[in-house]
């Protein structure tokens, strides 16, 4: 398959992007019952991302949303137990986000399906074409993120 080159392509592309997120955000809502799928996305980041407990603004860049976004997701977690929110010792103004051991033990529970979910939205896309994906996304990342500075 060649490379999109005119513009209309890209715009097919974009629309793709958007309606695949929608949709992942839709099926994963669905898919995971304890929490929304923005709330699993945001655990995920805290815990995988980071050595040790992240701030609420490293968490925030890491998922490419504003803090007041990752504060809100942030609260939501706290209320039901899955993350503690506390000021960091070094520095009072900055947050601390430490996953419960309410969440360390769902999900140690939710691996296999968590497993189960990344398997079936990949099923029939080859190692080459994740790759590929990967790579792509990645440029476009990048192009988001130079487009965000020179405001």
């Amino acid at each position: 398959m060649n490379q999109p080159q005119s513009l209309n392509s890209r715009f097919l592309v974009l629309t793709a992007l958007l309606q695949i997120a929608n949709e992942l955000d839709a099926c994963g809502n669905a898919y995971f019952t304890e929490l929304t799928f923005k709330q699993w996305y945001f655990m995920l980041v805290v815990t995988h991302l980071f050595e040790k407990p992240p701030t609420l603004r490293a968490a925030a860049d890491a998922l490419g949303t504003s803090h007041q976004n990752a504060k809100q997701i942030a609260v939501k977690l706290q209320e039901k137990n899955y993350l503690k929110i506390e000021k960091d010792k070094s520095d009072s103004r900055s947050l601390r986000l430490i996953p419960t051991r309410k969440y360390q033990i769902a999900s140690r529970q939710w691996l296999e399906k968590d497993r189960e979910f990344a398997l079936t939205i990949f099923k029939d896309v080859s190692l080459e074409e994740l790759t590929t994906l990967y790579t792509a996304c990645a440029k476009i990342e990048k192009n988001l993120k130079a487009l965000q500075t020179d405001k």
